[in-house]
């Protein structure tokens, strides 16, 4: 749609999109088989999204001179759930079930790190801690560790049948794909000069990070590496720093299977949402009756930057890792998230003869 004369426009779509049999884990076969199951093509998705585009641009007269501006604004969103697999019971051990939303992030309720030895044994007590307690000196919960919440009151700390209808002390604290995804261009040009300036970002997004995710976890994940965040200790629990984000420094709690750290959970979820100024560039043309006595059509000169700056709740637990860079860092086997999207900057001058 374009109206007032094409000054104001605006695209918008929304779709539905199904794909059928999606190749991931066949059905289960007798151990008889002798290996895993094949892949087959059992699976099907359904995504909807929409996506929104709306801009302005017009010209006004300041100064006895036009000033031209503009601005347009993007916004896309999306989610895709499944809608057909052969997983009746809705186990986790399998890769999809039925009315699954994908990105689901299931984690344990643990928001507060003991503040005492004695709470800690208290509570250890009341509830087997067993599943999370790899690593811990001695088996023996202290204050400082990672207070895990029995949210089904068995008294156990576990993922019970690891079923959607039976998932222990778990449930669904956040999803993986981003909520929103959107952009903002914004432009300006008057007496020569011209500025345009591109923003991009997205809405709630969760994340927890690997366990060699050495640039978040520190030596958590692994003491023998050699990258150890400068302010590592003043983020760790101490008797003289209670209020810290990470419990006492215990190697391996992020690392090994049963560490208090390695299992997703709500206070150590990320969210890796952003506002980022992707880009920024300004210039200026040397007026025409000057360059044309010279010959020369047009002379520009101009500086561009790139990922100049970003704003993120990121931030606050890890200046190290860049929020675009943390969605690659589960899925690898190593951490790819050391280098964050690289800031760039150039001048140029553009010649027209």
């Amino acid at each position: 749609m374009a109206m007032f004369n094409n000054r104001l426009e605006f695209t918008g779509e929304a779709y539905i999109r199904d794909t059928k049999d999606m190749l991931t884990d066949g059905i289960a076969l007798p151990n008889l088989y002798g290996a895993a199951s094949p892949k087959e093509n059992t699976a099907d998705l359904r995504t909807k999204g929409y996506e929104l585009s709306l801009g302005w641009r017009d010209q006004v007269n300041v100064g006895g001179r036009p000033l031209g501006y503009s601005i347009k604004g993007t916004l896309s969103d999306y989610s895709s759930e499944i809608t057909k697999y052969d997983n009746e019971n809705k186990t986790f051990a399998k890769d999809y079930y039925v009315g699954q939303k994908i990105g689901e992030i299931w984690g344990f309720v643990a928001d507060d790190l003991f503040q005492t030895d004695a709470e800690a044994a208290e509570y250890s007590k009341q509830v087997n801690l067993a599943y999370v307690n790899g690593k811990i000196p001695g088996g023996v919960w202290k204050a400082g560790d990672l207070k895990y919440i029995d949210l089904d009151g068995d008294g156990i700390i576990g993922i019970g049948a690891n079923t959607v209808n039976d998932p222990g002390d778990r449930k669904i604290i956040g999803n993986s794909l981003p909520s929103l995804s959107y952009g903002l261009n914004l432009g300006l040009d008057y007496a020569g000069f011209d500025v345009s300036v591109f923003f991009q970002g997205t809405g709630n997004h969760y994340w927890y990070f690997s366990p060699y995710s050495f640039a978040f976890w520190g030596p958590f994940s692994q003491p023998m590496t050699s990258y150890l965040p400068k302010n590592f200790l003043e983020q760790c629990w101490d008797y003289d720093n209670t209020d810290a984000y990470f419990p006492r420094a215990v190697a391996y709690l992020a690392y090994n299977g049963k560490g208090q750290l390695y299992h997703a959970n709500t206070r150590y979820l990320q969210n890796i949402r952003y506002l980022r100024l992707k880009n920024l560039s300004v210039g200026y043309t040397i007026p025409g009756k000057i360059t044309k006595k010279i010959g020369v059509d047009k002379f520009r000169v101009y500086f561009s930057g790139e990922n100049i700056a970003y704003w993120s709740p990121l931030k606050e637990h890890s200046a190290y890792i860049d929020p675009e860079a943390a969605m690659v860092s589960r899925s690898s086997s190593y951490n790819r998230a050391f280098y964050p999207w690289q800031k760039s900057y150039m001048f140029g001058v553009d010649i027209t003869f």
